[in-house]
């Protein structure tokens, strides 16, 4: 039948041709109950049943963002035809007017529908999920990974909280500061440094120290410093100090210097070569050519052999010469021994002194006043007597008033002047009595 208004067509499937102006009806209006009815208004293109999922306006010819929240009955559309705002609010994870704003995902929602970040600067409205941090709460707890720690105590092992419990989160919002101190093997204002691999495991927050090292063959602050090879079994604790001793060969506080080479070794390489204290060579010295407690000092050269004591470097043989004295033989005899020898004990001048010395070493020098500067070896006293002007034993007084010559032996003469004269040649110092010239 041809109505006055047109002929109606129906394309199963697809649209509904209205009659007379050739409407068309949108595919996007939702079809009547029976399946065969328009789905739009003949005159007007107006759906008569709201629009599918995803479309909005009168002929629902406007497609909303897939981010608007859709209403049960899809009545009106998820959003407005004319300025594309989302009536329901936006999907989680969304914000703005027409939800097109992809918020952080890290940052907590609200009640559905709204906006959980600000559409203009992206700030997480509700705040941020524990581990993140920064104003779009994009940021993880460390610039390098997750390495925050919170716990409530431990026991062998880490008990961790959830922020809520505590109150505060895992790190600052503004700086990213691990509130709760940082994961085993991490340090740094915010975790992200490791920890010395040679650390047992944990190390101080704020500086990485070490609080033990792991294993026990380093040691250090940081534990990076290998203990010494003198070590027994090169294990020392964080000072470097060695824990079970020093090897057979090492010595001092931290087994840090090796036994003299000039130490005797023993026969058996599990005794000790020297002390483990102060380094003194235990069986002595090689060839004992050597002195000293650690062997380091050579014998002297005037040793015969070559050889001498281990601690006091004494000539074991004697010396080589007679010209040289003391236990080393190291001491020149005094030039005034006659031939130049002396005893090797003391020194003691075995051939006498030279003319104008005495002593035991012919050290001394006889007095200048003894005639001939002769004098007894043993006492220095003057052997031939005294120059004139003085006498004593060894001359060393000069003459008394009235006197004078060799040893004193003569008066002066009675008419001098109140008997005063010179006390060497005896000639009258204030001149003559009366009569006398």
């Amino acid at each position: 039948m041809i109505d006055s208004l047109g002929l109606l067509v129906v394309l199963l499937g697809h649209s509904v041709i209205t009659r007379g102006e050739n409407i068309t009806c949108n595919t996007s209006c939702v079809r009547g109950p029976d399946n065969t009815t328009e789905t739009c208004n003949i005159t007007t293109g107006e759906c008569l049943y709201g629009c599918n999922v995803g479309f909005a306006g009168p002929n629902c010819t406007y497609r909303c963002p897939d981010s608007c929240l859709h209403p049960q009955d899809n009545e009106t559309g998820p959003c407005d035809h004319i300025s594309g705002e989302c009536l329901l609010g936006c999907k989680e994870g969304f914000a703005g007017l027409n939800c097109s704003i992809l918020c952080p995902e890290n940052c907590l929602t609200g009640e559905s529908g709204m906006d959980i970040c600000n559409e203009t600067t992206e700030q997480c409205l509700f705040g941020y999920k524990d581990g993140f941090y920064g104003s779009n709460c994009t940021r993880r707890c460390s610039n390098v990974d997750q390495h925050c720690e919170q716990c409530s105590e431990r026991k062998g092992d880490i008990w961790c909280v959830p922020s809520y419990i505590s109150g505060e989160p895992q790190c600052r919002q503004d700086d990213g500061y691990c509130n709760h101190g940082c994961k085993t093997g991490r340090y740094g204002f915010m975790c992200g440094v490791r920890c010395s691999s040679t650390c047992n495991d944990e190390c101080h927050r704020e500086t990485g120290m070490c609080f033990e090292c792991q294993p026990s063959s380093y040691c250090g602050s940081t534990c990076k410093i290998p203990c010494q090879d003198g070590c027994l079994l090169q294990q020392c604790n964080q000072s470097c100090q060695c824990v079970k001793g020093c090897t057979t060969t090492n010595w001092g506080e931290k087994c840090q210097t090796v036994c003299n080479s000039n130490c005797i070794k023993p026969s058996n390489p599990s005794e000790r070569v020297c002390n483990a204290y102060d380094g003194t060579c235990l069986l002595g010295c090689e060839g004992e050519r050597f002195w000293t407690n650690e062997c380091t000092e050579p014998c002297f050269s005037t040793c015969v052999n070559g050889t001498c004591e281990h601690y006091t470097g004494n000539c074991k043989d004697g010396c080589t010469s007679n010209r040289v004295y003391g236990g080393r033989c190291d001491t020149p005899c005094n030039k005034n021994c006659n031939a130049g020898t002396c005893k090797r004990e003391d020194g003691y001048c075995d051939k006498g002194c030279k003319e104008g010395s005495f002593g035991n070493n012919c050290g001394n020098i006889c007095s200048a006043t003894c005639l001939n500067q002769k004098c007894n070896r043993v006492n220095g006293c003057c052997t031939d007597g005294c120059i004139s002007g003085f006498e004593g034993q060894q001359c060393e007084r000069g003459c008394k008033e009235g006197s004078y010559g060799n040893n004193c032996g003569n008066n002066c003469s009675a008419t001098c002047l109140n008997q005063k004269c010179n006390k060497v040649d005896g000639s009258c110092t204030e001149g003559c009595i009366s009569g006398f010239g």
